[in-house]
């Protein structure tokens, strides 16, 4: 049986959630406009850059290599490197000059006729440095500065190069593969009937009060789940790289608990009511879908492109944490977590559960009309819990796509494929690049 709370005690307590959760949205969205901590390596649009100069070294050209955005301090020295490594002297200098002062000693001494830095302080440089292209090109300008051989360091930088430029290569195609795929598929399902009319999806039977009491709960629990991870590893001899599973698993735990309750069902019930029909069929079509939110996030972005200002990337400890371990065990639990935890959980929140009951009760009203306000609805819904703003446009894009595919389908599958090529996807790219 569906939960029906008690108006007396559940009324006080969804108005606390409510405000529990406006007090910490914005407290995470004041921290966010608060001057970060400078990072102490270079970032990923870095070794992006560093892709590029290599690729115009390559081919013999000689143009400007443009400035990181919202750079730290060590991606300018990175750009210092490769300004200087293009000739470019002045530009360098003035680059350098804008970075820590153990970097500004060691840049004199190999390119502007100073003391060469010792074999030390070249070693103290390589990891907030990255130890990539322009890493590998600097050691290499040491040595021939030196009068030794800088043919090692510069085929070490060449090795560097060789399969992140193969592997953008490949995923340039795929990308516009799928872009192809997203805008032939546009074109079939606006003019096809749909595989599962939105009326057949299985109504999820919440009362409104039982439904604010899930998500609310949820939300708040996410809000406070990297408190908590933070108190127990604290005083356990944990390795840190548990945190952020353990925090994610923590919220996650407790949606699921709350959306089984408010439902009145069990897990294996409500599986089964999120995924009829055949599982093949299904991910089958998490191929056209994907495509299509491919073409849609970067028509999007191109759109944006001149409205958006210089910040730091969604995210940025998270991309850090990503880029930063080079442990197996490490990157596979981080893998795990990424790209098959949070798309399973997300999906079933957002799509599985929000997303119907939304649909047959604007629809009631509102006919065909209310599944297309309940698709922009949870997507927005799923864009805006991620508390991202420089990436809400893309997210509330991805999310309205999964709706649709959701809906086109009645198999919760479908988007949980797409989710999780989507954050696989980002993964393996900020893995090869790091």
């Amino acid at each position: 049986m569906p939960w029906n709370p008690d108006r007396r005690w559940a009324d006080p307590l969804i108005a606390l959630l409510l405000l529990l959760s406006v007090l910490t949205t914005f407290e995470a969205l004041r921290t966010q406009q608060k001057p970060r901590p400078e990072p102490r390596r270079a970032g990923l649009q870095s070794r992006v850059m560093e892709l590029q100069a290599a690729g115009m070294a390559i081919a013999g050209r000689n143009q400007p290599i443009p400035p990181p955005k919202a750079a730290g301090p060590w991606d300018r020295a990175v750009h210092a490197i490769l300004l200087a490594e293009a000739g470019r002297q002045t530009e360098a200098q003035r680059q350098a000059a804008s970075t820590s002062e153990a970097f500004q000693r060691a840049w004199r001494g190999v390119y502007a006729g100073e003391e060469p830095p010792s074999a030390k302080e070249i070693e103290a440089l390589r990891e907030p440095l990255g130890a990539g292209y322009a890493f590998l090109r600097f050691q290499a300008a040491l040595a021939e500065r030196q009068h030794q051989n800088p043919e090692p360091f510069r085929t070490n930088a060449r090795s560097w190069v060789l399969p992140r430029i193969v592997f953008l290569g490949l995923a340039g195609v795929t990308l516009l593969g799928l872009s192809a795929v997203g805008i032939i598929s546009t074109g079939l399902l606006l003019f096809k009937k749909s595989v599962s009319h939105p009326a057949a999806v299985a109504p999820c039977p919440m009362t409104w009060r039982a439904a604010a009491l899930a998500f609310l709960g949820w939300f708040v629990a996410l809000r406070f789940s990297g408190t908590i991870a933070a108190l127990i590893f604290a005083f356990l001899p944990l390795p840190k790289v548990l945190a952020l599973p353990f925090a994610y698993s923590f919220h996650v735990w407790v949606g699921i608990r709350l959306l089984l309750r408010a439902e009145g069902t069990t897990l294996r019930q409500a599986w089964k009511r999120m995924t009829p029909g055949p599982t093949p069929r299904a991910l089958g079509w998490a191929v056209a879908f994907l495509g299509i939110a491919v073409i849609s996030v970067i028509l999007l972005g191109l759109l944006l492109q001149p409205l958006m200002r210089q910040a730091d990337p969604p995210q940025r400890e998270l991309l850090d944490l990503v880029a930063g371990h080079t442990n197996a065990f490490a990157t596979l639990l981080l893998f795990a977590t990424i790209a098959g935890l949070a798309p399973l959980f997300e999906e079933w929140l957002f799509r599985g559960t929000l997303l119907p009951w939304l649909g047959h009760r604007f629809s009631q009203r509102w006919a065909r009309g209310g599944w297309l306000l309940a698709v922009v609805f949870s997507g927005l819904m799923f864009g805006a819990m991620h508390l991202q703003p420089a990436a809400l446009p893309s997210l509330c894009t991805l999310g309205m796509v999964l709706g649709w595919a959701f809906l086109r389908t009645g198999n919760l599958w479908t988007t949980v494929a797409m989710h999780a090529c989507w954050n696989g996807g980002v993964f393996v790219m900020i893995r090869v690049l790091a």
